[in-house]
């Protein structure tokens, strides 16, 4: 999944979301080799154990082992060994942070994240499209027992219940830690590993992302506690004020950007949105050189 090598350009990984493949990156992958003759790119997919396609893959095989997986195929690679651009969708994309956060942001430059629901989903991502949770409260009943029961169906590892947040953070051992979440159990690493980026942390929402809900989740913003109405700003949540992961630091440095594209959720990597998600957001951060 990975073609043509320029020694001095910097290279490009991609990471698909959920119910995808290296496919639904295909189309970032031909424009980069287009636009930047030479450069490396490695379409990531999420390999076996459960299925050799990676949209069951994506489905099944747990968070925390779909970053462990990722960095495997990175340090495989002798092509990245000297640095590369990270650009991930969706869950892809908390897939992709959680792989800075533990295995070390040193070797990427700038990440670019398209609508990653990094402080979590109020609803089922495959479903939302078509029952959102106000026409179908039953999924959300669902979710929160799966969540509770720790259910390793990814997305129920990121989803998190505004109207029950204790319970949330009791339960859940997977977007609580690479949030830093808990109080007792912050990893200094995490922060410190996410900081270290070689460039910026870009941060696409979608606006018209009916799977991400609530989509501002895409920017670090989520529902206020108690209700499902009210968006709280990143810079007014406790993490940020905390610095818990790193964004206020990176905020203060200019290196956080979060930027809106008028988009659905599905069309982020495909031909229906390239003039304003890759032509005007990914293409300008990629193709650097390497040091």
């Amino acid at each position: 999944v990975a073609t043509g090598a320029s020694a001095a350009m910097r290279p490009v990984v991609l990471l698909h979301g959920l119910m995808a493949n290296y496919e639904a990156m295909s189309h970032i992958k031909g424009w980069l080799e287009q636009d930047f003759p030479g450069i490396y790119v490695h379409n990531s997919e999420i390999p076996k154990p459960y299925s050799p396609d990676g949209r069951i893959n994506s489905v099944l095989i747990p968070m925390d082992k779909q970053a462990e997986l990722l960095n495997a195929q990175i340090e495989a690679d002798g092509n990245l060994t000297d640095g590369f651009d990270l650009v991930c969708h969706s869950q892809g994309g908390l897939t992709c942070r959680a792989y800075i956060e533990k295995y070390g942001g040193s070797k990427v430059h700038n990440f670019v994240s398209l609508a990653g629901p990094h402080q979590g989903v109020y609803g089922v991502p495959i479903y939302n499209g078509e029952c959102p949770d106000w026409k179908c409260p039953e999924l959300a009943e669902l979710m929160a027992k799966w969540a509770a029961e720790g259910w390793n169906v990814t997305f129920a590892q990121y989803w998190k219940d505004p109207f029950n947040y204790a319970r949330y953070l009791a339960t859940n051992d997977y977007l609580t830690a690479i949030n830093n979440e808990r109080a007792d159990s912050q990893n200094a690493t995490y922060k410190r590993n996410l900081v270290g980026i070689g460039g910026n942390l870009t941060l696409v929402m979608a606006t018209e992302d009916h799977i991400v809900v609530p989509k501002e989740s895409a920017w670090f913003d989520f529902y206020a506690v108690g209700q499902d109405k009210t968006i709280v700003d990143m810079t007014e949540t406790d993490g940020y004020k905390g610095d818990w992961i790193g964004l206020k630091t990176l905020n203060e440095a200019g290196r956080l950007q979060r930027l809106a594209a008028k988009c659905t959720h599905q069309d982020l990597p495909r031909e229906q949105c390239k003039s304003v998600v890759y032509d005007a957001i990914i293409k300008p951060r990629v193709g650097g050189q390497l040091p």
